[in-house]
């Protein structure tokens, strides 16, 4: 049965940042670091906290069970109503990396608010004149409180009691100079979660209609361009990759395009081109029983670029930005494609089907080359959650890279490590993309056998990056394959987050954008 896609809430994060107009909190924040042989140290600056919150910290610093690791969080027990708490974050030792520990010490804090029914939070700046001027310690610090503080809960019924989202928003006061870092945080958090939200929608409400009309809704009143390719235009398109994938779905496939004009609309755009096959059967390749569990998830490629587009102008981004989302359903009936059937894609590449369940590949490969001949880009960058073979070399801790320029590899690799998004770049080479050469037509969509499995999907995607199916590898368009098959989703509860879909690849791109591919 067909449900509406509920639309996210007003705030993804349940958090605000309010001014610091001394009104009166319910709880004081600082940081601390652990100690050798002794009790944890306070990383905060005390000037100006009212005595009775620096005793009480002191007090929480020197308790034997607070060990100020990352992710620790201590708060004093409740008192006289008028008496605010304090509350202790461990940010670990000079081990941890300082924007990690942030971001963890942000996420309890964010749990920790839930708990203690914490609705104002006063945030104390740390004893360290660098970290307190960038502000980069709020941004980190709010980023992993609203991260934390996702909650999906759409769809709960009678049992659960209906609606219930967590019904507390968090309110950080900071100090004026660091007002715009905390923003800037929460405006992180909030695509991320919004990825994350569009991702958690089940199929039967998240379908390539519901989600291109979600687009529509929500990215043009934030002043961005909007354009739906519906089945008749990607037919005159020639993009029978995308079509065939998706002529047994519920509802016909599309390509969403959407557009940041930047501070330039004429200049070569970076594209962000995202997998999103909102579930996924394998088709006549049929999946088995356990292998279709979470296939709502294959969407998440395209759910990151839905989530991200609305916030780059909130997130300062100068550079003109494209997003291109490629929909469809991989489902089965007398029209679904089959193994054998030999398509043409959109830059006249012949392609023989062997496997069915290899379909996010035909979907971003007409993605790819309408991006590329429509947009002239000045790099592009695809997410999907392509293989089972990356989560089987990397597994949930690194999303699989592949690069064919240098100077993008670099750039990539810098918004890897300062947003915490890690990469492992994997090897993509002329004999790999030979081996997706076909016998009765120009590539097969899978390669026999398993061998260099993670690296066949980004073989085969190669092929439809460059100006015309002549060229030759490296292409001629900088471009990078983001397969987040391994990160997309978590079984387990990293301390960022819980079960569930985990925005992938959001946070590595806005520090893309925003701090190493602005120059391009």
């Amino acid at each position: 049965m067909t449900r509406a896609l509920p639309p996210p809430p007003a705030s993804t994060t349940r958090l605000t940042r309010l001014a610091d107009d001394g009104s009166p909190v319910d709880a004081w924040v600082a940081l601390a670091r652990p100690r050798d042989g002794g009790p944890a140290q306070l990383d905060c600056d005390l000037g100006g906290v009212p005595r009775p919150v620096a005793d009480k910290l002191a007090a929480l610093a020197a308790s034997p069970e607070f060990k100020a690791k990352p992710g620790d969080a201590a708060i004093s027990p409740a008192g006289d109503a008028s008496a605010p708490r304090t509350v202790l974050l461990g940010l670990g030792g000079k081990d941890t990396d300082g924007s990690s520990g942030l971001r963890l010490a942000g996420a309890a804090l964010g749990r920790l608010a839930d708990r203690a029914k914490l609705a104002r939070a006063r945030l104390i700046s740390p004893d360290d004149g660098m970290a307190a001027q960038s502000a980069r310690w709020a941004t980190a610090l709010a980023e992993g409180a609203g991260l934390a503080r996702f909650c999906f809960k759409p769809f709960a019924g009678a049992a659960q009691g209906q609606g219930a989202e967590g019904d507390i928003a968090l309110a950080l006061v900071a100090a004026e100079t660091h007002a715009g870092a905390v923003q800037a945080g929460i405006d992180r958090a909030s695509a991320v979660n919004t990825a994350r939200w569009l991702a958690a929608c089940p199929p039967n409400a998240a379908n390539p209609q519901t989600l291109a009309e979600w687009a529509v809704s929500h990215a043009s009143p934030g002043g961005l361009g909007v354009e739906v390719l519906d089945a008749d235009r990607l037919e005159r398109e020639g993009m029978q990759g995308l079509l065939s994938v998706g002529r047994a779905g519920s509802q016909p496939p599309c390509l969403v395009v959407i557009e940041h004009p930047g501070d330039d609309p004429t200049q070569a755009p970076v594209c962000l081109v995202g997998k999103g096959v909102t579930f996924d059967t394998g088709g006549y390749s049929l999946k088995t029983r356990d292998g279709m569990a979470g296939m709502k998830y294959d969407k998440c490629g395209a759910m990151a670029v839905l989530g991200l587009m609305p916030y780059l102008g909130a997130l300062g981004v100068k550079r003109r930005v494209i997003g291109v989302a490629a929909l469809a359903e991989n489902m089965v009936d007398s029209g679904a494609y089959r193994p054998d059937d030999i398509l043409t894609l959109s830059n006249g590449v012949s392609v023989e089907i062997t496997n069915t369940d290899a379909e996010g590949r035909l979907c971003l490969a007409d993605a790819l080359a309408y991006a590329t001949r429509t947009f002239a880009p000045a790099a592009m960058i695809d997410l999907a959650t392509l293989t089972g073979g990356v989560n089987v070399a990397l597994g949930p801790y690194h999303t699989g890279l592949w690069c064919n320029d240098p100077e993008l590899r670099e750039q990539l690799q810098r918004a890897a490590t300062a947003s915490g998004e890690a990469l492992w770049e994997l090897p993509l080479t002329a004999d790999h993309r030979e081996m997706m050469s076909a016998q009765h037509a120009d590539l097969v969509n899978s390669a026999p056998g398993r061998a260099c499995h993670a690296t066949q999907g980004a073989a085969f995607l190669s092929h439809f990056v460059g100006a015309s199916a002549a060229t030759r590898y490296p292409a001629e368009v900088p471009w990078a394959h983001l397969d987040i098959a391994g990160t997309a989703h978590t079984d387990a509860k990293p301390p960022l987050w819980d079960k569930g879909p985990t925005g992938a690849g959001v946070r590595l791109l806005i520090d893309y954008l925003v701090g190493f591919g602005a120059d391009l």
